[in-house]
Formats: C-alpha cells, sequence, structure tokens
C-alpha cells in the first residue's frame, strides 16, 4: 500500500489583497516675477516705460483669481507687496515669502524674496524652507563671487486631498558675470544638490517623480546652465503641444522687444503635459504690462496611481502559503517557506526526520530518503516566527 506523504504547515491568513486605480487629476502651475517695489522711489518703474506696483497691484490680483492656478513660483517680491498679496487674496491662499537678508518674515522693505503661494484649499502643506545658492546654502544671506545680493530658492512640500504629494522649488539665478563666467552653472549645481538633499530623490530620477522647479532663470535656452536642468527634467516649453506661447519671449522688457528672451521657466518631473502659457494679458484696462517679465504657466494632467487597499505587510513574519503539501511516495521533496516580514530571516525547525532538511537563510525544505523510513517523526511546531508544524503519515 502506497503511503503519503503530508506536510502541514501552520499559518496565520492575511486579508486578500486588493488594488485601487485612483483617477487622474489635473493641476496647474506658474511662475512670476512681479517687478520689484522699491518703496523709496514708488514710481520707478515710469523710467524704463513700465507702471508702478501700485497701478499693477489690481491686475495682479485679477490675473490670480481669473485663472486656475494651483501653485505658483514669484520672484522680485519686496516686503510691502507681500503684504498685499495676503490682504488682496485672501485666506485660501498659502503666501510664504522668505527674505534673502533673513530667510525669515521680510522686515525692511529692502529686502526682496523668491517665494512661493499655493491654494490652501487644494493642498496640506507638509514642510516649507530656503535655502541660498552659495557655497554654504544653508547660510542665511550667504553669497558667492560675482553675486551682487544674496540668492535665496524657496521650496514646499504638499499633499493634496487623496495623499498625493509633490515638492516645488521657486528659483532665481543670476546670469553670468565678469568676475564669475560660470555663476549660474554654480548656481544650478547647488540648486540640485539641495534638491537631491530635500526631496530624496537623486537628479536621475526628477523626471520621474513629483517635483518641480520654476523661476527667472535668467538664461536663455541655448546657455550651459539651462541645458544642465533641461538634461535633468522635463521643460515644459518643449513638452507641451506648440502653441504661439511656445515661441513668445516671457521677459518683455515693458515692451522693448531689443532686450526681451526667454528666460523663465517650468522644470518638471512626473505628469502629462497639457498646455504651455505665457500670459501676455494685461487684466486691466489702465495696465499695458502686469510685469515686466509675464507669468508663465502649465496645465498638466497627473497619471493615476495604483495603491494597495490593504495595509503594508508588518514586520513580524508571516507565513503566506499553502496550509497543505502533498508529494508521491518516491519522489524528492522541495519546498521554499513563503514568510513575509522584515530581512534577513532566519528559519528554524526541531524534530525533522533524517533526510528532511531546513535551510536557515533561504527557508526551502528538501528530502530525498525520507519515503524509505518506516518510523513517522512526531509532530513538530514552528510558529508564526519561522517554525512549521511537519506530520508524516503512513
Amino acid at each position: 500500500m502506497k503511503r503519503l506523504l503530508i506536510i502541514l504547515i501552520l499559518l496565520s491568513l492575511l486579508p486578500r489583497t486588493g488594488y485601487c486605480q485612483a483617477s487622474a487629476y489635473e493641476l496647474q502651475v506658474g511662475t512670476f516675477n512681479v517687478r520689484f517695489l522699491d518703496d523709496n522711489r514708488p514710481d520707478y518703474d515710469y523710467k524704463f516705460g513700465g507702471q508702478p506696483w501700485r497701478v499693477r497691484r489690481p491686475a495682479v490680483k485679477a490675473f490670480v483669481e481669473q485663472g486656475s492656478l494651483d501653485i505658483i513660483g514669484l520672484q522680485e517680491v519686496r516686503r510691502t507687496q507681500a503684504a498685499d498679496l495676503e490682504e488682496d487674496l485672501g485666506k485660501d491662499w498659502f503666501i510664504y515669502c522668505p527674505g534673502r537678508k533673513s530667510g525669515g518674515k521680510m522686515v525692511r522693505t529692502s529686502d526682496e524674496s523668491t517665494g512661493v503661494m499655493f491654494r490652501r484649499s487644494r493642498f496640506k502643506l507638509l514642510g516649507h524652507g530656503c535655502f541660498w545658492l552659495s557655497e554654504n546654502p544653508g547660510d542665511t544671506a550667504s553669497v558667492r563671487t560675482g553675486q551682487r545680493s544674496p540668492i535665496i530658492t524657496s521650496w514646499v512640500h504638499l499633499e493634496d486631498g487623496n495623499g498625493r504629494r509633490l515638492w516645488f522649488f521657486s528659483a532665481h539665478i543670476s546670469w553670468s558675470v565678469k568676475e564669475n563666467p560660470a555663476l549660474p552653472d554654480q548656481e544650478v549645481e547647488t540648486l540640485l544638490s539641495e534638491m537631491e538633499r530635500l526631496s530624496g530623490f537623486k537628479r536621475a530620477e526628477f523626471r520621474n517623480s513629483p517635483i518641480f522647479l520654476v523661476g527667472d532663470l535668467n538664461n536663455s535656452p541655448e546657455e550651459s546652465a539651462i541645458k544642465t536642468l533641461s538634461g535633468w527634467f522635463n521643460d515644459a516649453r518643449l513638452t507641451c503641444p506648440e502653441t504661439e506661447s511656445t515661441f513668445r519671449k516671457t521677459f518683455n522688457s515693458w515692451g522693448k522687444e531689443k532686450s526681451a528672451d526667454i528666460i523663465d521657466y517650468i522644470f518638471y518631473g512626473t505628469g502629462k503635459p497639457e498646455e504651455y502659457i505665457v500670459d501676455n494679458a494685461s487684466y486691466a484696462a489702465e495696465v499695458t504690462y502686469i510685469s515686466d517679465h509675464y507669468p508663465v504657466l502649465m496645465r498638466l494632467s497627473m497619471a493615476p496611481e495604483k495603491y494597495i487597499l490593504t495595509p503594508k505587510a508588518p514586520a513580524q513574519p508571516r507565513y503566506n502559503g499553502p496550509a497543505v503539501l502533498g508529494a508521491r511516495p518516491g519522489h524528492p521533496v522541495y519546498f521554499r517557506l513563503p514568510f513575509s516580514g522584515e530581512r534577513p530571516m532566519k528559519f528554524r525547525a526541531f524534530g525533522l526526520p533524517k533526510g528532511l532538511t531546513l535551510n536557515r537563510e533561504s527557508g526551502v525544505k528538501s528530502c530525498r530518503d525520507l519515503w524509505r523510513q518506516k518510523e513517522c517523526p512526531p509532530t513538530v511546531s514552528i510558529p508564526s516566527h519561522g517554525v512549521v508544524l511537519v506530520k508524516i503519515n503512513p
């Protein structure tokens, strides 16, 4: 009469793992150099053919309110302008404008910020901060050779209502100067290093990560600093469907075409590019130009995500295999114990019959001569820490 070997394994039943695919969602991001306000010379912009902040302020308010913006980076924001934006836009907008000289709230009207603002109704703030594009980015108001003033970068880490997170950086880098021709490239290297440190993403991962870099970068597309950034990110101007905005100069120089150029950018990682806009609307009858820079906007759809409905497997070892394993007499037994839990993991077994072995590192049970044994070994218990119940029936 043939005998059957049955190996019984006690296990904790796991809940069935299920997956759900979230729907895609749309996001609109932007960057805008608002053109600084000199409180000591409030009409200063008339000298260059522009209009001062007090004239442009209602148009800036209308620009933000009439659009569907979610997040925007700001450059050249002075203390008075930051206060005006908070008053005009209300509580739905979180406005973060650290001073380049203080790293915190701007205490002097001459202080200036590169800031970020986002809709509170859309995002929850997980973290925010700033750093300087110097050799010591964590040192407040630090500068490097060629910088005429401290160059600050602001960032926010956000989460939407569905738990999706993103990183957003707003920058304002220098142009090349005689005393340091490589200044923009040096600042870009510091910028990339700090983005890696803060986000936890390597720059080689930026293209496939929820991360944005926007700003007035003061360099045209063919210059090396921008080429470096284009090598690590997607460029909204080049990836969105081509329109008039693709070729529109972002720096309008108050209408002076000769000095106009493309120097404002939106670089991004994940997402499907839908629309790139260099917004040349004035937003008020009495305003000719909203700033000497046009706002630059991007609309993109973020791909749906798969997420696991069941909780993450616990650190404690848990068996996930069949409750009964059978084998024909005269055939070898080879079975890998499927356990989840923290690795590395060690396996132990007690009272195994001669010929039945357990690899402590891999959890593989094997046997070649077990069928020739006449005596049945006792039942041995190996609980959830790696112990297996083995029983041999005649």
